[in-house]
């Protein structure tokens, strides 16, 4: 998946020159990641700060006039369990949700090297999990977003 990219330290100007950049330091919390992206990506006011609105803000990014989003993520693997399964769910599920509509959005997760053993495989349990019951769904084709936006809106709590 060419949205989830690891990064070395000496990558970072590569990105930055090409599109919005947020970074996401050292998290430990939901709380702590939430307020990062929000700032990062300047969310607007009304951001309800948990998974849903989460979902809801990289599903419109409306107030980004830059193509490429690249999100860099310094160290995320000290969330709690739950918390950075449902990130990686989100991660998945947006990265799939803007390769249907790339003239709008082209948006990258970027991930210390040093975090793939840890988040990795978390990451590809969650997207099995998206593709099981993508395939579960008679509805293919034109309404894959609407797939994906329903189906993340009924899995984060």
């Amino acid at each position: 998946m060419k949205e989830i990219i690891y990064y070395s330290e000496s990558d970072f100007t590569e990105y930055s020159e090409n599109g919005i950049t947020a970074f996401v330091p050292i998290v430990r919390s939901k709380p702590e990641l939430l307020d990062a992206l929000a700032k990062g990506l300047d969310f607007p006011n009304y951001f309800g700060r948990n998974w849903d609105a989460l979902i809801d803000m990289f599903r419109t990014l409306d107030w980004i006039d830059e193509n490429k989003i690249y999100v860099i993520h310094k160290r995320i693997s000290d969330l709690p369990e739950k918390d950075l399964s449902n990130y990686m769910f989100i991660v998945y599920v947006i990265a799939t949700f803007w390769r249907l509509y790339p003239s709008e959005h082209q948006v990258y997760f970027m991930f210390d090297i040093a975090e793939k053993e840890k988040i990795e495989p978390i990451f590809w349990k969650e997207a099995e999990n998206v593709e099981q019951e993508w395939r579960k769904s008679s509805d293919h084709g034109e309404n894959d977003g609407a797939f994906l936006s329903e189906f993340a809106d009924q899995r984060v709590d």
